[in-house]
């Protein structure tokens, strides 16, 4: 069965080399599954932060139904090692999830009712990372899950010097 994972974001890519680096590992996973890159607008002008992270969250809402489950990054969430993401997916697999969404939302967060809507957070790090750079880590760390589950070099674990 094939898996289709979105990586949902809040503003558009605009650093070279966050846009140059996910190119990279755009056409690196393509070999391992169909990935959809979907950008939402963030919210500019005389709104509250409140307010901005409640109307993004509503945006992401209408792209987020249609997926079979949904992973929100945030500060507080789960930490992940790569083996545990490659994990993750493999058993989202097993669980006939085709359609997994991992979202990144804007400066402001995710409101404290979409974060209950839903229910499986994740972190990047325990450092504050610049959203693009957020976008970059986990696009390599995707393609890093999908070369653990396939059994392949890339990743390299346990080494001591």
């Amino acid at each position: 069965m094939s898996i289709e994972l979105s990586i949902v974001a809040v503003g558009k890519l605009q650093q070279k080399y966050a846009i140059e680096g996910c190119r990279l590992y755009e056409e690196r996973l393509k070999h391992y599954l169909k990935l959809k890159l979907i950008e939402i607008a963030d919210v500019k002008g005389h709104y509250s932060d409140q307010e901005k992270a409640r109307i993004e969250c509503e945006r992401l809402d209408k792209i987020l139904s249609t997926l079979d489950v949904v992973v929100l990054l945030d500060e507080h969430g789960k930490r992940q090692s790569s083996t545990q993401l490659a994990s993750a997916i493999e058993s989202f697999q097993q669980r006939n999830h085709r359609k997994i969404g991992l979202v990144l939302g804007g400066a402001n967060g995710f409101t404290a009712e979409f974060k209950l809507r839903y229910p499986n957070h994740w972190t990047l790090s325990d450092f504050t990372l610049p959203h693009e750079m957020a976008r970059l880590v986990m696009i390599e760390q995707v393609y890093r899950a999908m070369t653990i589950l396939k059994n392949e070099s890339y990743h390299k674990a346990g080494l001591t010097g």
